[in-house]
């Protein structure tokens, strides 16, 4: 039977059974996606000063990072039209995602997103779940909120990752296995992201 978990003051079910599944809309599985495995909250949600979450400004911008290629703070990227990404398109959210490729519109425009932003993992993901991730994205309420510009001090270096190189393919994900591999993937992300980082800003 499927559970039932919070998400951004609202209440969305994980699939825990092929009718579940099959019944879930792309917004529901983009937050399955965006909440759980690849929990995009924890660097671009702000923390309240015992370390949780704000729910009332979530993934506005929150974790800022200092390494030594880049320093700033994870991005706005609610659909506010001026401080997040409500003007991006479909194919631009995505490619940024994936790719860790900006925009042409985009502040910073060409400049590669740092090492933080574990594309080089999401690079693997299915084209069905990169388009749930951007309905959940669009779905979610504009929290108006300025990021001040990064710093880099370096190129991005994204060191290739064996199994999202390699890719999948959604006949094959019918395999335990390869679905523990696909999701194990996009999870793995956070673990990746460089561990110079600072504490979050309210």
């Amino acid at each position: 039977m499927a559970d039932d978990f919070a998400v951004v003051g609202r209440s969305c079910r994980i699939p825990g059974d092929r009718r579940a599944a099959s019944a879930e809309t792309a917004a529901e599985r983009g937050g399955y996606l965006v909440n759980t495995i690849i929990a995009c909250g924890n660097c671009h949600t702000p923390k309240d000063a015992n370390g949780l979450p704000i729910l009332s400004r979530a993934l506005s911008g929150g974790l800022s990072f200092d390494t030594p290629n880049f320093a700033g703070t994870a991005s706005n990227i609610t659909p506010d039209p001026e401080t997040g990404i409500g003007r991006w398109s479909d194919v631009d959210i995505k490619m940024a995602l994936t790719q860790g490729v900006r925009p042409a519109s985009a502040r910073l425009a060409g400049v590669p997103l740092a090492d933080v932003m574990p594309s080089h993992f999401y690079k693997a993901m299915l084209s069905r779940d990169a388009d749930a991730i951007v309905a959940y994205l669009r779905a979610v309420p504009p929290v108006h909120n300025e990021i001040p510009a990064p710093i880099y001090r370096g190129p991005a270096n994204h060191n290739p990752y064996p199994d999202a190189e390699t890719g999948f393919i959604e006949a094959s994900l019918g395999d335990k296995v390869r679905r523990g591999a696909y999701l194990g993937t996009l999870d793995i992300a956070w673990v990746a992201i460089p561990r110079e980082r600072k504490a979050s800003p309210t």
